[in-house]
Parts: structure tokens; sequence; C-alpha cells
């Protein structure tokens, strides 16, 4: 594996090293023997961009999104995908999806591959849908993702995040976070922080995935506003309030600080 845990290189029965050389989407397109004596790659693939093979048209282990494992061996050609089974040849799946709303359809891949992926067969990770999908059930985050997090905060490559559960449901927080960069969170006993906490880890999941559509800002805006909304009506009248109007102002601030509006 790389330092991002994308595969990098593999092994033989025997030991022997051959070097995976991946383009930027994440396909791994040559190889190369693991020795100062190699002079050219041993092997060159290429894929179109839903993963059927061009050059060889027979597709080798790991070709198309190989970085991620991805691989065709003894599945007649097909990609495990994670939870499902793909065919490249047609751009679907072979099994309806898990996921209500994962995407177009119950067996389409993304309709734009280039820029989006569905690696673990249940959710495309570039849309709104599958983003709060993420925070607020057991959908699994992107490969790669726990150890780039946890490079990013805590320097160990622990996993930053744990389960949690705010007013309005579960969800999945940043471990460590700075509770919303501020936000008086505990003020007239309101306790913000666990929304806060999911709000910061949905903004790490966009910043991992290069994902930064407007939709999404406003997906995850809108999940911490209803959780601030959640906890101040379990409030006292007197506060009830006065903690909605505070919800609803730091909502607006934070639709600003991240570019939403």
């Amino acid at each position: 594996m790389d330092l991002a845990g994308n595969l990098a290189v593999t092994a033989n029965q025997s030991g022997t090293a051959t070097l995976q050389l991946a383009n930027p989407h994440g396909d791994i397109v040559a190889t190369c023997p693991d020795t100062t004596a190699a002079t050219a790659p041993a092997s060159y693939t290429e894929a179109n961009e839903y993963g059927q093979p061009r050059t060889p048209t027979t597709a080798p282990t790991y070709g198309w999104h190989g970085t991620k494992q991805r691989s065709t061996d003894d599945l007649g050609g097909l990609t495990l995908m994670g939870v499902r089974l793909y065919n490249s040849a047609k751009g679907t799946f072979l099994s309806v999806d898990k996921i209500a709303g994962g995407n177009a359809n119950t067996y389409t891949y993304p309709g734009d591959p280039i820029n989006h992926s569905d690696l673990n067969g249940m959710c495309t990770a570039h849309t709104p849908t599958c983003l709060i999908r993420m925070l607020t059930s057991w959908e699994p985050f992107p490969p790669g993702f726990a150890k780039w997090l946890g490079r990013r905060w805590d320097g160990h490559g622990r996993p930053g995040w744990r389960a949690g559960m705010t007013k309005a449901g579960f969800r999945f927080m940043r471990v460590g976070g700075d509770h919303c960069s501020g936000i008086p969170d505990t003020f007239w006993d309101y306790n913000f922080i666990n929304a806060c906490d999911a709000h910061d880890l949905g903004y790490d999941l966009m910043r991992f995935m290069n994902y930064h559509a407007i939709a999404a800002k406003h997906a995850v805006n809108l999940m911490l506003y209803n959780d601030m909304k959640a906890d101040c009506r379990g409030r006292f009248i007197i506060a009830r309030e006065a903690c909605l109007s505070d919800a609803w102002t730091f909502y607006q601030v934070d639709r600003r600080l991240t570019g939403e509006i």
C-alpha cells in the first residue's frame, strides 16, 4: 500500500514484487518489476470510463479502480464492488442497490464515472444523499478515509470518529473537533456539541472525496440546523425560543462561512 492506502505493489508466492502503476483516476494502467534492471513496463492495460477493457481485451487482476483493489479474478470478467458484482460491459450491477436513492436507479453505476464512483456497491460517494447516509447510518465510509482522517487530526493513523446521538437521531461525529469553531454550543444549557461534531465530520468527508458541490454543503449544513432545532425543542419554554433563534443565526453564519451562500 502507498501512504494513501492504495494498492502500489503485489507479490507472488515466491515473493517477487511487481509495482502497480496508476493513473489519477486510480486505475492500474501498467506494471513493472521491482528491480533497478527494469527498462520498460512489464504490462499495460487500458479501460473505458465504465471499466470495460480496451487493451488488452481481457482485464488483468487489478485494472480499473485497481488501486482500491477492485478485482476481476475468477468472476468471469465481473468486478466485485463491495457488496455487489458489477458488469463493466453494460455499466450496471447484477443486483439491486440496498440503499434507496444510492444511484439513479437500483442497478446503474454513477452516470459520471470519471468524477464519481460506487466502490462499495451501495451508494455513490459524490451525492448529497450518500454523504448524509454515511453520517447517519452504517453506510461504509470511502476506502482510505480512516487513515486520511487519522493523519489529518491526530497524527497516529487512528480513525477520528465516533458513533453517537443528537436529539434528531444517530450520527457519526469527528473525535477532537472544535465544535463548529466557537459556536456557543452550551450557552443557555444548549447542547450542540454532537451536532457540530457530525457537521465537521461531514466536511472532512467532502475534503477527502474532493467533493465541494453546493448541494453537498447544503445537505450537511441543514443536518446541523435540524440537529440544533431538535435540541432546542427539548428545552423549557423560557429558553426554547431563544435557542431556536440562535440556531437559525448559527445556521446562516455556517452557510456563509462554508461557502454555501
